[in-house]
């Protein structure tokens, strides 16, 4: 395929996606979700002249940037199962960069890193969420030996979204699904709030991560650094606030646990607690002392808490197989 043709399907595919259109391949076969309307006549004929071209393509792209999105800071041999990590808005692979060292030898933690970021810093932002999860679940069509044992889904924040709408696409493509979603300082779909930080000003904006604390926060309030990690953060608010959960979603039948700390801030209990609606199997709510970057000051409660509640998952499946 020429330079010409890879252009012109690049500028093509991201036409789509800027009109919330996703697109991806699966096992060969082309796959598409669009709101309704949204997927006009001449492109719904591109797509079926171009199919083989576009199918090529999107494999190439998968391929290439596939490695790029995990990051095992501590590998294990044949672990038992996985941890699979998702960070909060303007976070990175590295905020999970130690959990390995605290968590049992057979428990693997997988980080995923958004690009934009660390090693990925010269790759676009992404601010759209059905976009991130069609590009992460394509990652992981191309690089299935992450889901190649059991796994739990970890997501803090932002990432909590992020996990639950991994789930759901997994499930839309077959692929795994993990066996215990856990969603830590996130508020339900069915909670979502009517937010709009990624539109006010830098001076607002640094305020608000100052206001919530963790890593993010000290580099904010870096002169050296605000440049650099100020465009990330916004390009994330603008991923998680303009983010609408399908209306006619299908509960998840995995457990889900919520974890907070108990300074809740604007994350109502009930914000927490109205997981439960995503699952037809287990749910419980786990509280810490602290904020919303609670799992920082309590990480050794936290992990022991996931520990348990992982391989707790995984000794029950493994008694019902």
């Amino acid at each position: 395929m020429s330079s010409t043709e890879t252009q012109y399907l690049s500028a093509f595919i991201q036409q789509l996606n800027d009109s919330g259109i996703q697109i991806w391949h699966q096992q060969g076969e082309l796959r598409f979700r669009a709101p309704v309307g949204a997927l006009r006549d001449e492109w719904r004929e591109t797509l079926k002249r171009r199919k083989q071209d576009v199918l090529k393509h999107l494999e190439k792209v998968a391929r290439d940037q596939a490695a790029s999105w995990f990051r095992a800071w501590q590998p294990r041999h044949e672990p038992r199962q996985r941890l699979i990590c998702l960070a909060h808005a303007g976070g990175a692979a590295s905020f999970f960069r130690e959990w390995g060292n605290m968590l049992p030898q057979d428990i693997e933690v997988v980080s995923v890193q958004y690009p934009g970021r660390e090693e990925r810093i010269e790759e676009l932002l992404i601010d759209d969420l059905p976009r991130l999860i069609a590009q992460l679940a394509n990652a992981l069509v191309c690089m299935p030996q992450w889901l190649d044992r059991p796994y739990a889904l970890f997501g803090h924040s932002m990432g909590g979204a992020v996990a639950h709408e991994l789930c759901l696409a997994l499930r839309e493509r077959g692929l795994p699904l993990p066996t215990h979603l856990l969603v830590s300082a996130c508020e339900a779909p069915s909670r979502r709030k009517d937010e709009r930080f990624h539109l006010v000003s830098d001076a607002a904006l640094q305020d608000e991560i100052s206001r919530l604390g963790g890593a993010s926060a000290d580099f904010v309030s870096s002169s050296e650094l605000i440049e650099l990690v100020l465009p990330v953060i916004r390009s994330d608010y603008q991923l998680i606030e303009t983010y609408r959960p399908d209306p006619d979603r299908i509960p998840l039948d995995m457990p889900i646990t919520a974890l907070t700390g108990d300074d809740y801030g604007e994350l109502d209990p009930a914000d927490a607690r109205a997981w439960c609606e995503e699952t037809t199997h287990a749910f419980q709510h786990l509280e810490f002392t602290g904020g919303h970057f609670y799992l920082i000051g309590q990480r050794r409660a936290v992990l022991s808490e996931i520990d348990g509640l992982i391989r707790s998952t995984h000794d029950a499946g493994n008694s019902t197989a």
